[in-house]
């Protein structure tokens, strides 16, 4: 069997997961130490620190934990076969009827690096596979999303 007949399986990057792992712990830190720093001088200082570090784990731990979990059990971050397209980022599945266009977009910012395949629905709302979660080659990567989409999508839609 070809590459195009199986399943193709990306799996989450390690090298983002220790990246992120980092972050969290320099973040939490630095807030964990201004707020116990600022205790005895200032209630309001601590009360805003403390806010602020809740704010940041509240945000980043579910897709984290999601994240770490998928990578220590080796579970793909995207799976595509000649069925669906299974984004375990997101946590979501497609069929490939379901997608009208794929394509890359850079990410927005005034530093932000790197980009993202964005996965535009038949409804027009549009979800972001980001390149940096995944060990791939962008190219790759993409050139597969799409060959699935244009190889499956009209089958579907011819056998209907």
């Amino acid at each position: 069997m070809t590459r195009k007949h199986l399943n193709i399986e990306y799996y989450f990057s390690k090298k983002t997961l220790t990246f992120a792992t980092l972050l969290l712990l320099a973040f939490t830190s630095v807030f964990t130490t201004l707020m116990v720093t600022s205790y005895h001088d200032n209630i309001g200082l601590t009360i805003f620190f403390g806010s602020a570090l809740i704010f940041i784990l509240i945000i980043s731990l579910p897709r984290y934990s999601n994240f770490l979990y998928s990578a220590l059990t080796n579970r793909p971050a995207v799976v595509i076969s000649k069925d669906e397209l299974i984004d375990n980022i997101n946590k979501r599945t497609f069929k490939w009827t379901e997608i009208k266009q794929i394509t890359y977009r850079r990410n927005k910012g005034k530093s932000a690096f790197g980009g993202h395949s964005a996965i535009i629905l038949n409804d027009d709302r549009v979800i972001q596979i980001p390149h940096n979660a995944i060990k791939c080659k962008t190219t790759e990567f993409l050139n597969d999303l799409i060959n699935y989409h244009k190889k499956y999508n009209n089958k579907n839609q011819a056998d209907t």
